[in-house]
């Protein structure tokens, strides 16, 4: 499957509809790589001119299977992965993907505010504020289906 790039409030609109905002989803792999590195004599190439970021989920399909969703953040701002403590679970139940001044803001939590939640997480409470987000100029997602979906009898 290609990767979709999220330009427009449409495609974001289109992506939450299709993956059904994350529900029952859970993070299975997070990769990122800068183009930092160090050369074999030595040398360092220490400017990230370009960061990316791949996610991968896990979401579980009522009436039995699952997808795979990827997500991939490039040129990133931030990034933070808390993962939730043992006895918190895992499952993200709403995910939050909003679009300011040219920046994309995930969260595998909800949210309508970006402020609250990317700039002054509460640590003293990590079952509410655990959870990983992503700020990147740019987003792109992909999807496998796995599984079946139950439809409603007509």
């Amino acid at each position: 499957m290609n990767w979709k790039e999220i330009k427009t409030s449409e495609d974001r609109e289109q992506f939450l509809e299709a993956v059904q905002d994350l529900h029952d989803s859970c993070i299975v792999q997070a990769v990122y790589n800068p183009s930092t590195y160090v050369e074999e004599s030595g040398a360092m190439q220490p400017i990230n001119t370009h960061s990316q970021l791949n996610i991968t989920l896990q979401q579980q399909i009522l009436g039995g299977g699952r997808n795979t969703i990827d997500l991939r953040f490039e040129e990133i701002v931030l990034f933070r992965l808390f993962p939730r403590p043992p006895r918190y679970d895992s499952i993200i139940y709403d995910c939050t993907l909003l679009r300011k001044d040219g920046l994309f803001y995930w969260a595998d939590f909800h949210t309508r505010e970006i402020d609250a939640s990317f700039g002054s997480l509460d640590l003293s409470a990590p079952g509410r504020d655990a959870g990983t987000w992503v700020v990147a100029k740019k987003m792109f997602w992909k999807m496998e289906q796995t599984g079946w979906k139950r439809t409603p009898a007509e």
